[in-house]
């Protein structure tokens, strides 16, 4: 999406922006939770270690509390499949 260099971005759960705060709300969390819970992964800590990780920079999320208790489960998995 952004090599379309995108004026406004609609998002599905949030009001229109641009791209660089689509960028910071979506990407920047992904990174964020990949990072955080490759650390975990890596220590060979189980699935409950990744759903406890801090991720109270991104309150300002309105669906944050959604994403809490979902995103680091399916990363988690993810990356255990990875490795």
């Amino acid at each position: 999406m952004a090599s379309f260099k995108p004026n406004y971005i609609i998002p599905g759960h949030r009001h229109i922006t641009n791209l660089v705060e689509a960028s910071k709300d979506t990407y920047d969390y992904l990174v964020f939770l990949r990072d955080e819970i490759r650390k975990v992964v890596a220590n060979d800590d189980c699935i409950m270690i990744a759903t406890n990780i801090n991720q109270d920079k991104f309150n300002y999320l309105k669906i944050l509390k959604a994403l809490q208790e979902k995103m680091p489960n399916n990363v988690f998995l993810q990356l255990e499949f990875e490795n």
